[in-house]
């Protein structure tokens, strides 16, 4: 489906990138994006802290590979910007990095160029990141962005509304030049908390598509032959963002936690018959603190 194609968000109806700005206690939303939000909340009351959780482990990592001499960053399915902006996070520790944000909903780029303050280097692209042709389109990505040299390339809780995430991450290995980094979080499936029932059946009486996955789904959606395994070691230049104490977990036992993996894996460009890079490969669960990423 192409961008021009897709269904544009009303306001009477939930959209994706508004609730997930409402769980994070932004303003950008209306009624029905709230409400929905509440729903969700309902069926998971740690799902926001949850959110927050695998929000820094993301910040963190693109902080930590600035650090290690990344200087192009690609925000995919970015969402309505919420600060610390990624850009912000990156340029604190590399100040000359380029960062673009990539999203195909008007009304993330309505919000991004309202609340982002421009800057040289940091750009965003209304780009349906499903669609091969949209995503290679020469007219499509900032002229400052290299494709000959790599790139950190985010997927933030983004996969999981997508059916065709296998696909997407295939067009991605083939677009962006070996040595470029997938950094990737993604809620767990029910196989890792008792609560993403409840969750998934929100999204279905929607009609929104909600595809969570298990590890073992997301290795293999990564599975393509284009990806090898590596290791990344943390630096200590990673900034630490606490959340509020609205946003800190009260004690949720396993069953009322709803888990994030994290996962960053490596672009080869070989045609090989190995498929996953796992770098790092985490879950990132609404108890620990937002500095405590469990390396496993």
């Amino acid at each position: 489906m192409n961008g021009s194609e897709r269904p544009i968000a009303k306001a009477y109806a939930p959209d994706p990138a508004r609730v997930y700005d409402y769980l994070f206690d932004q303003k950008n939303c209306y009624t029905a994006d709230r409400k929905f939000g509440e729903r969700l909340l309902q069926a998971c009351p740690t799902l926001q802290a949850s959110l927050w959780q695998a929000h820094q482990w993301v910040q963190q990592s693109a902080a930590m590979l600035a650090a290690d001499g990344f200087t192009q960053f690609v925000d995919l399915g970015t969402g309505i910007p919420r600060v610390p902006y990624l850009h912000d996070t990156i340029r604190a520790v590399a100040p000359t990095a380029r960062v673009v944000y990539v999203d195909w909903d008007p009304v993330v780029r309505a919000h991004a160029a309202a609340l982002m303050v421009r800057s040289s280097g940091v750009e965003f692209a209304q780009v349906d990141i499903t669609d091969a042709e949209d995503l290679r389109h020469p007219d499509k990505l900032p002229q400052f962005l290299d494709l000959s040299i790599p790139a950190v390339v985010i997927l933030e809780s983004t996969l999981e509304f997508l059916s065709g995430a296998k696909d997407v991450v295939a067009q991605l290995s083939e677009l962006f030049a070996p040595g470029s980094l997938l950094v990737i979080s993604h809620m767990g499936s029910n196989d890792v908390s008792s609560r993403i029932d409840q969750i998934q059946k929100v999204f279905d009486e929607a009609g929104i598509g909600f595809f969570p996955r298990s590890r073992d789904e997301l290795v293999t959606i990564l599975g393509g032959p284009y990806f090898t395994a590596a290791d990344v070691a943390p630096t200590s230049a990673a900034p630490v963002v606490e959340p509020t104490a609205k946003e800190k977990p009260i004690g949720a036992s396993a069953a009322q936690q709803v888990a994030f993996f994290g996962v960053v894996a490596r672009i080869t460009g070989a045609r090989g018959s190995e498929a996953v890079s796992l770098l790092h490969d985490v879950v990132v669960e609404a108890e620990m603190a937002a500095h405590q990423g469990s390396w496993i």
